[in-house]
């Protein structure tokens, strides 16, 4: 059952992380548009 609230987390690190990954990769914004 805790695995439930640390899921959230985890996504948020994951989506912090692509997002400074496509700042870093211009060529990424291609992907995004």
């Amino acid at each position: 059952m805790i695995t439930a609230a640390v899921l959230p987390l985890y996504q948020a690190l994951l989506m912090g992380l692509l997002q400074g990954v496509t700042e870093l990769f211009p060529v990424s914004s291609l992907g995004h548009a």
